[in-house]
C-alpha cells in the first residue's frame, strides 16, 4: 500500500541501479523527503478516476521502477480497472480492462488515436517526422507510405523469407562454432533482426563485423532501452545538459545523422519509378511536393521516420526472441514437442517457410504464449483524447493522456487460466490440432495505431525460432543458477542478460554441464 507518503522499495531499486544517474536521483529523493514532511496532498477537484497519491511535480512512484507494469497492475485491486496516475503534474488515465481498451482504441478510434504530447520530452527526443509520436496529416501521409511499402515488401514472402532464413543461417553458423559453450544470444539476434530492417529501409545489409553498423545498433539500444527514471530525468532542463544525460542526445543525433547519410546516398542513385526500399518510397512522394508548401518528406523528416520504422521492426522482435530462447530452456518438455513438430513438418533438410505455420499448431501456440507471458510492450505508447468523452461511465476531459496496460489484460485471471504459468496449450483446441486466438490476445495493441511492424515481426519470430530449434537443442547452464524471468522495462520489456548452451541436433556430442 502507498500511504503516508511512503515510497515503494522497488522504486529505490529501480533508481539505484543506474550509476551515472545516481547523484541526480538522490537530489530528487532528498527533495521528496523534505517536501513530503510538510505537504499534504490536496484533494484534486476533477472528474478523472481516482488513483494513488503522487508527488507534486514528479508524479506517481509506480512509474519509477523497472517493473512499473507490475506495480501499475497491482493498483487494479484497490482502484479498479481504470485509474489516474501522474507524470510530473500531468494526469494520465490507465486502462486495464480488455473491453474498455477495445471500445476506446477500436470503436472510438477517432477520439483515442492521437498520440499524447509531453512537452518536456520533446526537448530531448525529436518528434517532428516520427511515425510513433506525431499526429496530424503529415504523420498520416508518412505512415501510409511506410505501411504501403511494408505491405509490398512483406507481400513478396518468397524473397523476404529467403532473406530472413539467410540471416538466421549466419546466426546458426556462429552458434555452431561455439561447440556447446555458453553464449548470450542477444547480440546475434539483434544484428540479424536489424539487418532485415536495413534491407527494407536502406536496401542493403551489413556484415556482422561492420563497426559503423554495430555503433548504430549500440546507439539504438541506448535510446530504446532507457528506463522511465532515466527518461524523466532527461526532461528536466538543468539535468538534461549534464554529461551523463547528454549521452542520450548524442546517441539519438548519431542515429539521425546515419539515416540522413543513407537518404542522401539514395538520392544520388535514385531512379524515378523504381522502389528499392522505404527511403525510395518516401523520395517518390518528395518529388510530388510543391515549392512553398510545408514539406512532409524533407530529408531530415525521412531520417526521423526511419528511426521509428527501425525501432518498430526490431525491438519487439528481438526481445520476443530473447524471451523465447530463455523460456524454452526452462521447459524441456515443451522444447521437445516443438522439435518433434518441426521434424514432422519441415524435416532437417529444408528451411522453414510461413506456409508451415498451418501445420504447426504447437509451435505457433508456444510463440503466442511467449508473447502473452512476457509481452514485449506492456504499455502501448500513450494516446491522448482529442475531445471530452465518456466511456463506460468514466468522463475523460479533452487532452488527457491515455495509457493502455497490455500486461494487465494478458495476465488477467478473469481472462486466462493460471496466467502466471507458461502454458502453450491455452492456445490449442481439437486435441492440440488447431490454434485458437482468444479475444484477449492483443500483444501488438489494437486500433489505428497498432504496431506497424506486426506482420514483419511475426514472420521473423516464426522463421528464426523454428530454424534454431530445427538445428539445436537449447539448455540452461547448470552452474548459472535460476534465471531471472522478471525482465526489465524500458520502452519495451527485455529479459536481463543471460547465457544458454546450444547442442547441435546432428551431433552426438553431449553438452557440458
Amino acid at each position: 500500500m502507498y500511504l503516508n507518503f511512503s515510497l515503494p522499495v522497488s522504486t529505490f531499486t529501480g533508481i539505484l541501479q543506474y550509476g551515472e544517474l545516481l547523484p541526480y536521483a538522490l537530489v530528487f529523493i532528498t527533495t521528496y523527503l523534505l517536501v513530503s514532511s510538510f505537504i499534504n496532498q490536496p484533494g484534486r477537484a476533477s472528474t478523472l478516476p481516482p488513483g494513488p497519491w503522487h508527488m507534486p511535480f514528479i508524479g506517481s512512484f509506480q512509474l519509477f521502477t523497472t517493473a512499473s507494469h507490475i506495480e501499475v497492475t497491482k493498483l487494479c485491486s484497490k482502484f479498479g480497472k481504470t485509474f489516474t496516475l501522474y507524470i510530473g503534474s500531468d494526469p494520465l488515465v490507465v486502462l486495464n480492462d480488455l473491453h474498455m481498451i477495445k471500445e476506446a482504441l477500436v470503436k472510438h478510434a477517432n477520439v483515442f488515436s492521437d498520440r499524447a504530447s509531453f512537452k518536456p520530452m520533446e526537448r530531448t527526443i525529436k518528434i517532428k517526422g516520427s511515425l510513433v509520436f506525431e499526429n496530424g496529416t503529415a504523420w498520416k501521409a508518412r505512415r501510409c507510405v511506410v505501411l504501403k511499402t511494408l505491405h509490398n515488401l512483406t507481400g513478396n514472402q518468397g524473397n523476404l523469407q529467403q532473406d530472413i532464413n539467410k540471416e538466421v543461417g549466419f546466426i546458426c553458423q556462429e552458434i555452431e562454432k561455439l561447440n556447446g559453450q555458453p553464449f548470450d544470444p542477444s547480440s546475434l539476434i539483434s544484428i540479424a533482426a536489424s539487418n532485415i530492417i536495413c534491407s527494407m529501409s536502406y536496401g542493403r545489409r551489413f556484415s556482422y563485423d561492420n563497426q559503423s553498423f554495430r555503433k548504430i545498433l549500440t546507439n539504438i539500444d541506448k535510446v530504446l532501452h532507457c528506463s522511465f527514471v532515466e527518461t524523466f530525468l532527461r526532461t528536466i532542463p538543468i539535468i538534461s545538459s549534464l554529461p551523463g544525460i547528454n549521452g542520450f542526445r548524442k546517441a539519438m543525433a548519431e542515429i539521425l545523422d546515419f539515416n540522413l547519410d543513407m537518404v542522401k546516398e539514395h538520392k544520388a542513385t535514385f531512379q524515378s519509378g523504381v522502389t528499392r526500399d522505404v527511403i525510395d518510397a518516401m523520395l517518390i512522394e518528395a518529388q510530388k511536393e510543391q515549392e512553398g508548401t510545408e514539406l512532409v518528406f524533407a530529408d531530415e523528416l525521412i531520417a526521423r521516420s526511419l528511426f521509428d520504422f527501425f525501432g518498430a521492426g526490431t525491438d519487439t522482435t528481438i526481445n520476443t526472441l530473447r524471451w523465447a530462447l530463455l523460456l524454452i530452456t526452462q521447459f524441456p518438455n515443451i522444447q521437445a514437442k516443438v522439435q518433434q513438430e518441426i521434424d514432422d513438418v519441415i524435416g532437417g533438410s529444408r528451411t522453414p517457410s510461413m506456409d508451415d505455420q498451418r501445420s504447426m499448431p504447437y509451435t505457433m501456440a508456444t510463440i503466442m504464449e511467449t508473447q502473452r507471458y512476457r509481452v514485449a510492450s506492456p504499455f502501448v505508447p500513450p494516446r491522448c483524447t482529442n475531445q471530452d468523452f465518456n466511456i463506460q461511465g468514466t468522463h475523460i476531459p479533452k487532452g488527457t493522456q491515455i495509457w493502455v496496460n497490455l500486461w494487465a489484460v494478458l495476465h488477467d485471471p478473469m481472462l486466462w487460466v493460471n496466467p502466471g504459468s507458461f502454458d502453450p496449450t491455452r492456445f490449442l483446441a481439437d486435441n492440440g490440432k488447431r490454434v485458437v486466438v482468444p479475444e484477449a490476445f492483443i500483444p501488438f495493441g489494437a486500433g489505428r495505431r497498432i504496431c506497424l511492424g506486426k506482420k514483419l515481426s511475426s514472420m521473423q519470430i516464426f522463421i528464426f525460432f523454428t530454424n534454431v530449434l530445427q538445428k539445436f537443442t537449447l539448455s540452461w547452464p547448470s552452474q548459472a543458477g535460476q534465471p531471472d524471468l522478471r525482465g526489465e522495462l524500458g520502452l519495451t520489456l527485455a529479459p536481463k542478460s543471460y547465457s544458454i548452451r546450444a547442442q547441435s541436433r546432428h551431433s552426438q556430442k553431449p553438452i557440458g554441464s
